[in-house]
C-alpha cells in the first residue's frame, strides 16, 4: 500500500506541476494569429479575430475558453486516478488504472505547449500508454490469462519506449509507411478485443463482468462521440475560418474523452457496480442514433449542395426536417428492440401471462412446474434472479429458483405473498436488475398478476406434495403393520399352536399305556390353548380394541372409568359425538384417552379426572385431573405416542402441566365415513 501510494505520487507530482506550468504557454498558443501553413492546429486566423471583434469578443476570450475545457478534462482524469488509487491502493490493477489516468489525463492537456522540460513530458507521455496498456491486457481479473497475453503485453509497453523517445528509429512506428503503422495498431487493439472477449466468456465472475461492461461502455461512448465529432466536422469543414468550428470542434474533443475515465472509475471503485445497461439503453442508443442522423445529414448536405451549386443556412435547415422525419420510424423500431433485449416482454403483459399459461398447460410433471415459472418470469422480464418458497409447517422453504442471488440481490429484492383463496401459500422473490433499486408501476402491475398465477400453481404443487407425502406415510404404515403382525404370529402364536399339536400328538400316543399320563399332557394342552387364545386377543386388540366393536367409543371409556373408580381415582366421562365416528378417528382417541388415563393413574396421584369429547369439524379430546402436575418437561413414550396418533390424521395434541394438574387437548379431523 505504501509503494502504491509513493507510486502514485510519483507520477501525479510531475503530471500536475507539469500541467501548470504550461498553463501560459498554452494560453499563448491558443491566442496566437497564425496564416501560414505552417501553423499548428486548431489556430486562429486574422479572419477569426475580425469575426471575434465583430461581436465584442478578443482573442484571449476564445483561447480562455479552451484553455478552461483542457483543464476541466484534465482535472477529471486526475480526480478518477486519485479516487481509484485511494480506494484500492492494495490492488495492483488498480494502481496501474490510477497511474495511467493521471499521466494521460495530463499528456492530452497544456503540457504538450511546453518548449523546455520536454524530456519530462515524454516520460509522462509513456507511463500514461504503457500503465493502459498493461492495464488493458490485464483487466478485470489482474493476471494475465491465456498465458500469451502478458508476453503480448510486455512486447507493446517495451514498444512504447521507441515510440516516445525514439521516433526516428526504425523500429518507431512514426518512422513506419502510413499502412504498416495503422496495420500494427490494429493487430494490438485486436488483441486486446480477443484477451477480454475470452476472460469475459472463460474466467469472469458476474461482478467482473459487470466492471468489463461499464469500461467497454465508457470506451464505446467514447467512441460514438468522436464519430459525432467527425460527422461535424465533414458537415462545417467547408468553412475552416470558423470560430464556432474551433470553438465547438475543441470542446467535443475533450468531451468526448470523459466517458474513459469516468468508466473506468465507476469499475474500479464500486463494490456493487451500478447496471450498465441502462445507460445502454438511454445513452449509447441515442448517441448512435444521433450520429447516424448527422452522417446521414452530413451526405445529404454536401450531394444537395454539389448538385445544385447551393451552399447556405436555408439548404442546411430543409435537410435537416427530412432527415429527422425519416429516422424518426427507424428510431422508435429501434428503441423498442433495445427495450426489448434489456427488459424483455415487460412492455406486454399480456404475451408474458399468455407465454407463462401456455408452457403450464402443457404435460409436464409436478415437480417442474413451479421451475418451469421462475424460467419463464426471468426469461420473459429479463430479471437476474426469480425464486420461488412454498410454506411447509409455518416455514417458508425455497423450492425453485433461476438465476444467482447475490448478498445484494438478496437485500434489494421484491418478495410478493402467494395467495390461494385468501390463504399465503408461499413467496416469490424477484432480484431488480444491475443498476435498479425498484420496478415500474406497470412492471409491479405485471409481477403481481404473475404472483397470482403463481399461487394458484404453487398451492396446486404443495396439494400434490402432501398427497405422494400421504400415499406414502399410508404405504409405510401399512407394510409396518404387516410386518408386526407377522412377527407377532411367527414369535408367539405362531410357536404356541405348534406346541399344542405336538402335545396332542404325545396324548394319543400314550394314552393307551398310561392313561394317567395322557391326563396330565391334556390339562398341559388346554392350558396352552388358552394362552394361544390369549395371544390371538392379543393381536387382534393391537389392530382395533373389541371394545369399540362391543360397546362404541363412549362406552369403551365408560368401561374403562369404572375400572379406575375401582381403584379408587373418580372418572367421569362427558360426550356429546354426534352419530358414528370413522373407524381411524374412534381408534385414536380411545388410544389417546387411554394413555392419559394410565399416566393419570402412574404419574399425577389425582383424585379426580374428567374426560370431554365434543363433536363438530373435528373430534376435541380434554383429559383434565387434579393431580400434581408434571414433574419434567420432557416428553416421555406415552405423550410421543399421543401426539404421533393425532398427527397422523392431520390433528394435533397439546399436553399442559399447571399447580392442579394437567390437561390433555387432542383434535382430530372428522374424515368423512364411518371407515
Amino acid at each position: 500500500m505504501l509503494a502504491a501510494q509513493v507510486g502514485w505520487f510519483v507520477v501525479a507530482g510531475p503530471a500536475i506541476g507539469l500541467t501548470v506550468l504550461a498553463i501560459p504557454a498554452d494560453l499563448g498558443r491558443l491566442t496566437a494569429v497564425c496564416s501560414g501553413s505552417t501553423c499548428s492546429d486548431p489556430h486562429l486566423t486574422p479572419s477569426m479575430v475580425a469575426s471575434l471583434t465583430a461581436v465584442g469578443l478578443t482573442p484571449t476570450a476564445l483561447g480562455g475558453y479552451l484553455l478552461g475545457v483542457e483543464l476541466v478534462t484534465v482535472a477529471v482524469f486526475a480526480v478518477v486516478s486519485a479516487a481509484v488509487n485511494r480506494a484500492r491502493p492494495s490492488d495492483p490493477l488498480a494502481v496501474l488504472a490510477a497511474i495511467g489516468l493521471m499521466a494521460f489525463g495530463a499528456s492530452i492537456g497544456p503540457m504538450n505547449s511546453l518548449t523546455v522540460l520536454q524530456p519530462l513530458v515524454a516520460v509522462v507521455g509513456f507511463l500514461a500508454s504503457a500503465s493502459l496498456f498493461a492495464f488493458a491486457f490485464g483487466f478485470p481479473q489482474g493476471r494475465f490469462e491465456p498465458r500469451w497475453s502478458g508476453w503480448l503485453a510486455i512486447v507493446v509497453v517495451a514498444w512504447q519506449v521507441p515510440d516516445t523517445f525514439f521516433r526516428s528509429s526504425p523500429i518507431s512506428s512514426y518512422s513506419w509507411p502510413e499502412p504498416m503503422s495503422s496495420v500494427a495498431w490494429l493487430l494490438i487493439a485486436g488483441s486486446i478485443v480477443v484477451v477480454q472477449v475470452y476472460r469475459y466468456r472463460r474466467l469472469s465472475t458476474a461482478a467482473e463482468r459487470q466492471r468489463t461492461r461499464w469500461v467497454v461502455g465508457g470506451l464505446a461512448l467514447s467512441a460514438l462521440s468522436f464519430a459525432v465529432v467527425i460527422a461535424l466536422i465533414a458537415v462545417v469543414g467547408r468553412q475552416p475560418d470558423s470560430v464556432a468550428v474551433l470553438a465547438l470542434g475543441g470542446t467535443a474533443y475533450y468531451l468526448a474523452l470523459l466517458p474513459l475515465p469516468l468508466s473506468i472509475g465507476v469499475a474500479m471503485v464500486r463494490d456493487h457496480l451500478w447496471g450498465i445497461d441502462v445507460l445502454i439503453d438511454r445513452g449509447l442508443v441515442y448517441l448512435g442514433l444521433s450520429a447516424a442522423v448527422v452522417v446521414a445529414y452530413s451526405l445529404i448536405v454536401v450531394g444537395i449542395g454539389q448538385l445544385v451549386g447551393v451552399d447556405n443556412l436555408l439548404l442546411s435547415l430543409v435537410a435537416t426536417g427530412v432527415v429527422a422525419v425519416l429516422f424518426q420510424p427507424m428510431r422508435l423500431r429501434l428503441q423498442r428492440l433495445v427495450a426489448r433485449l434489456l427488459y424483455g416482454e415487460r412492455d406486454d403483459p399480456y404475451a408474458v401471462l399468455s407465454s407463462l399459461g401456455r408452457r403450464l398447460g402443457e404435460a409436464i410433471a409436478p415437480d417442474a412446474v413451479l421451475p418451469t415459472i421462475v424460467s419463464s418470469v426471468a426469461s420473459a422480464m429479463k430479471l437476474p434472479y426469480v425464486g420461488i418458497s412454498v410454506r411447509r409447517g409455518g416455514i417458508l422453504e425455497m423450492v425453485a429458483e433461476n438465476g444467482s442471488e447475490a448478498g445484494e440481490t438478496l437485500r434489494h429484492s421484491l418478495r410478493l405473498p402467494l395467495r390461494h383463496r385468501g390463504q399465503e401459500v408461499g413467496e416469490l422473490v424477484v432480484g431488480h436488475r444491475p443498476g435498479e433499486r425498484s420496478f415500474s408501476s406497470d412492471e409491479s402491475v405485471l409481477l403481481e398478476d404473475l404472483a397470482r398465477q403463481a399461487g394458484a400453481a404453487a398451492h396446486a404443487v404443495q396439494l400434490t406434495t402432501e398427497l405422494r407425502r400421504s400415499r406414502e406415510e399410508i404405504v409405510t404404515a401399512r407394510e409396518e403393520e404387516r410386518r408386526r403382525l407377522r412377527r407377532d404370529l411367527h414369535d408367539g402364536l405362531g410357536p404356541a399352536l405348534a406346541s399344542v399339536a405336538l402335545m396332542a400328538d404325545a396324548a394319543r400316543n400314550v394314552l393307551p399305556s398310561d392313561p394317567a399320563r395322557a391326563e396330565s399332557l391334556l390339562s398341559e394342552l388346554k392350558a396352552e390353548a388358552r394362552s394361544a387364545t390369549a395371544e390371538v386377543r392379543r393381536v387382534v386388540y393391537e389392530l382395533r380394541p373389541p371394545a369399540l366393536d362391543e360397546l362404541g367409543l363412549i362406552g369403551a371409556l365408560r368401561e374403562q372409568a369404572a375400572q379406575y373408580g375401582q381403584a379408587g381415582m373418580s372418572v367421569t366421562i362427558e360426550a356429546t359425538v354426534p352419530g358414528e365416528l370413522p373407524a381411524a378417528v374412534e381408534v385414536a382417541a380411545y388410544r389417546i384417552v387411554s394413555e392419559a388415563l394410565a399416566n393419570v393413574v402412574r404419574h399425577a396421584a389425582a383424585q379426580t379426572c374428567h374426560v370431554t369429547l365434543r363433536g363438530g369439524g373435528s373430534l376435541e379430546i380434554e383429559v383434565r385431573d387434579d393431580g400434581r402436575g408434571l414433574r419434567s418437561a420432557s416428553a416421555g413414550v406415552g405423550m410421543t405416542s399421543m401426539r404421533q396418533r393425532a398427527e397422523e390424521l392431520g390433528g394435533s395434541c397439546v399436553i399442559s402441566s399447571g399447580e392442579h394438574g394437567t390437561t390433555v387437548r387432542a383434535s382430530l379431523p372428522l374424515l368423512g365415513g364411518a371407515g
